[in-house]
């Protein structure tokens, strides 16, 4: 899921020496846009079924949280999160239904949800 849906949409890095990627030369200081959507969608890494959101897919090399020394220092607290929502959840999950409008929030760093009125059917 957090491979299929990630907080934060892409993130800028200046490359600090010359570098080919997938034939793409990106020289010393030019900026770089990396849209973890897309990389997390990559066919080369995910398979022919890279746009699919499965639950039961197995762990993943996903960027959702970045990689190296770059990583995310809330990824495993993110992780433990989804993990206790999901086990809370998991008794009445089949019966939620949405009961109205979501109200997104509006940002430029990744997409997020404001309000999201659920009903246990």
């Amino acid at each position: 899921m957090l491979r299929w849906c990630g907080v934060v949409t892409h993130m800028v890095r200046t490359a600090t020496r010359d570098v080919v990627i997938r034939g793409t030369e990106i020289a010393a200081g030019q900026r770089v846009v990396m849209l973890y959507s897309a990389a997390n969608r990559d066919e080369e890494i995910f398979g022919d079924d890279a746009e699919d959101f499965m639950v039961s897919r197995h762990a993943n090399p996903h960027l959702t949280f970045g990689f190296g020394a770059h990583i995310c220092l809330g990824a495993n607290l993110t992780r433990l999160q989804t993990r206790l929502l999901f086990e809370a959840l998991s008794p009445v999950l089949p019966r939620l239904e949405l009961a109205g409008d979501v109200t997104r929030v509006q940002s430029t760093m990744g997409p997020g949800v404001q309000n999201m009125p659920v009903r246990v059917a």
